[in-house]
């Protein structure tokens, strides 16, 4: 599956009533980090990450972010990903979406 489908699936995501609403009830902006195209991290300068989709708080400057979010499609639904991505996410913020495909959930 090509990354652009990666990148469409991230603007969708965003989207849904738990990110978009979320973030217009609460007074905060929504992130988005495409394949080749990285707008926000969360974390210090050392210790970056790179969720695809992240709500935060203009006020303080997206530190600690409010809520994340992480699509995966097919390819990159792996052990090593987990590990490397989706456990370092689920430290790092209570509120984590994780967004996989059907056939892998």
């Amino acid at each position: 599956m090509p990354q652009s489908v990666h990148d469409w699936l991230v603007d969708r995501l965003a989207e849904r009533k738990g990110f978009s609403r979320f973030a217009k009830d609460n007074g905060y902006e929504i992130a988005k980090n495409y394949t080749d195209k990285k707008t926000r991290h969360i974390g210090n300068d050392d210790d970056r990450i790179w969720p695809d989709v992240i709500v935060f708080d203009p006020k303080t400057k997206g530190q600690p972010a409010k809520r994340i979010g992480e699509v995966e499609i097919e390819d990159t639904v792996t052990i090593d990903h987990a590990k490397g991505h989706w456990d370092v996410y689920a430290r790092r913020v209570s509120d984590f979406i994780l967004a996989v495909p059907k056939s892998s959930a």
